[in-house]
């Protein structure tokens, strides 16, 4: 995890590169130092631990399916699939009329499906350079 003092130094690094004049940059290590005095900064740090941990379980989750070869959560994803997307296509056809209760399992399954995708293929391109970056600071 990065520290409130390893965060100070990174912010006082960019502010330095970024900012050539001055007063500018004074004021902007004037503001970081503010920001760290406010607590902010020690609120970055623990989004940064919240989404290490989030990124670890994730990890462990594909390292036991690649150990373990179970085929539950396979079938556990195609169900979700099927029934978020059969949900979905019989409301848009006028096969089902929405309801509350309908619309609410169409909400926990498109979450649920969301969650499929990150697991299976990654949340996205810029999460995976997130996660290299924060294993190499480790």
């Amino acid at each position: 995890m990065l520290g409130l003092d390893a965060l100070l130094g990174i912010g006082s690094k960019i502010v330095e590169r970024l900012i050539p004049d001055p007063t500018a940059k004074a004021a902007a290590h004037l503001e970081l130092a503010k920001m760290a005095q406010d607590g902010e900064l020690a609120k970055m740090a623990n989004e940064t631990k919240t989404l290490e941990i989030e990124v670890d379980d994730r990890k462990s989750a594909r390292d036991m399916q690649a150990t373990v070869r179970s085929r539950v959560p396979a079938t556990l994803a195609l169900l979700v699939t099927f029934g978020f997307f059969g949900i979905l296509y019989s409301l848009m056809m006028g096969f089902a009329t929405p309801s509350n209760e309908l619309m609410i399992m169409l909400g926990s399954l498109g979450t649920a499906w969301s969650g499929i995708i990150a697991y299976y293929f990654g949340s996205s391109a810029s999460s995976q350079a997130k996660t290299e970056a924060m294993m190499k600071n480790k």
